[in-house]
């Protein structure tokens, strides 16, 4: 008779080959940064209200009402672009670096945003300070007075990108 040909067999060990997840748990929280980011665009930058004699004066600017020579120089009056073209290219930075599972490329996004928040209330304060000294103590304008809740929550996204961006996973 024929002798039967040996086949071999696979151990049984019960293990199940899986696929690595499809979202890592670094690109969510680079997302989630990214999209804060840019709601702080739509939010106010500055929010000033006064009141006096019965009358009230109510301003506010969003990202676009902003120059982004403002960010290196508080005397600037100049009609730049405003800040929205550095936001939204370091948004598109971290976004971009979570997808390719790139660290720098988010982590550089959201130092980027970071600073736009740092500079733009450091710049502010900066402003203030002037407008305190010529007022000559009739009035006083804090920071609080005039800083608007954009900056924090950019400020917040992201250093919800960098946190991101230093979790994400090489593939």
């Amino acid at each position: 008779p024929p002798a039967a040909a040996a086949t071999p067999m696979a151990p049984a060990t019960g293990a199940v080959a899986t696929a690595p997840p499809a979202v890592d748990v670094g690109q969510v929280i680079v997302g989630l940064g990214a999209v804060i980011v840019v709601v702080s665009m739509f939010l106010n930058w500055i929010d000033f209200t006064v009141s006096a004699a019965g009358r009230t004066a109510h301003e506010t600017v969003t990202a676009s009402g902003v120059q982004v020579q403002f960010l290196f120089d508080w005397t600037n009056t100049s009609n730049d672009p405003s800040i929205l073209v550095v936001l939204i290219p370091a948004v598109l930075l971290g976004v971009l670096g979570a997808i390719l599972h790139n660290k720098v490329l988010a982590i550089i996004g959201a130092i980027v945003s970071l600073f736009v928040a740092a500079m733009f209330t450091f710049q502010l304060d900066q402003t203030l300070d002037r407008v305190n000294e010529l007022a000559r103590g009739v009035v006083h304008v804090d920071l609080g007075d005039l800083l608007g809740i954009a900056p924090f929550v950019c400020g917040g996204g992201a250093i919800v990108m960098l946190v991101g961006g230093l979790l994400l996973r090489r593939r």
